[in-house]
């Protein structure tokens, strides 16, 4: 059975869902009760999961029986069929070996799964939870007389500002970047390291000019901005010191970042006040 990979974010699921139940060609196929199965046109939405889908126009779909017997068919899957054997996992149907009409679309949050679960970054999301929705900062705009700002949703720009965090989390991540003693943190610093003789990191930024005057040689950073927020956050793992700077107004605080870094940087810290 074919499978297709591909990368999208969170907010790409319902613009997927949408193209999957608009098309005439795509049925998905679910559960109707134990050890039953019917196929559906529509699903209401995607979550994490394993999602059957039948290639309409390839016809019925093969009633597996075993693998030393042949298969029966199913004539109208829309109308529903009970399973004769099931295959290793009870919950998803089978049709046996390599029927082209049905493929597979997973889907998995790899950020959840590999990055925030393994650091505890339980404030961390794409979709703004009840909880992080409670105690959500009200955003303010960069004006003389600064007003609400709503709070950006899209999808376009995902990859560059669609993560909503806490302070709390943030030092988390940064904490990860700067420690030694995990494949985690091993694999995060890697990322540091500029890309292709460039000067960008993997979603890091090398010291500049103003970072080099400050006496920021050796740190990593990244700044962002959306509608009524602003954010800053840099790691130096030779000094292993971090930085995050978040605002609730849309103000550029990257100078604020870098002169709060050189101040930590030159500090000393003893390990209880650290983080």
């Amino acid at each position: 059975m074919p499978w297709l990979p591909f990368y999208a974010s969170e907010n790409d699921l319902p613009t997927l869902l949408l193209h999957l139940n608009a098309s005439e060609e795509i049925a998905f196929v679910v559960s109707n009760g134990p050890g039953k199965w019917i196929a559906v046109k529509a699903l209401e939405s995607l979550k994490d999961g394993r999602y059957c889908l039948w290639h309409v126009p390839s016809g019925p779909l093969p009633l597996f029986r075993g693998a030393k017997e042949a298969p029966g068919e199913i004539t109208n899957p829309f109308a529903g069929w009970s399973e004769e054997k099931a295959g290793a996992d009870p919950t998803k149907p089978y049709f046996g070996a390599g029927h082209p009409g049905v493929f597979w679309l997973n889907v998995r949050c790899l950020a959840a799964e590999r990055l925030l679960a393994p650091l505890d970054m339980r404030n961390t999301a794409i979709a703004l939870t009840p909880e992080m929705k409670e105690h959500l900062a009200q955003g303010y705009t960069a004006s003389r007389q600064p007003s609400p700002s709503p709070i950006w949703t899209f999808s376009a720009l995902a990859g560059a500002g669609a993560f909503n965090s806490n302070a709390e989390d943030m030092m988390r991540f940064v904490r990860a970047n700067i420690e030694d003693s995990s494949s985690m943190s091993r694999t995060l610093k890697k990322m540091h390291t500029p890309q292709f003789d460039g000067d960008t990191g993997i979603g890091w930024m090398q010291p500049a000019f103003l970072d080099r005057f400050f006496g920021n040689k050796t740190v990593v950073w990244h700044n962002g901005m959306v509608g009524g927020y602003a954010s800053y956050v840099s790691v130096d793992t030779k000094t292993k010191t971090g930085i995050v700077v978040l605002s609730n107004k849309a103000v550029d605080v990257t100078m604020l970042g870098m002169m709060l870094t050189r101040q930590a940087r030159t500090q000393s810290w003893s390990s209880q006040h650290a983080f």
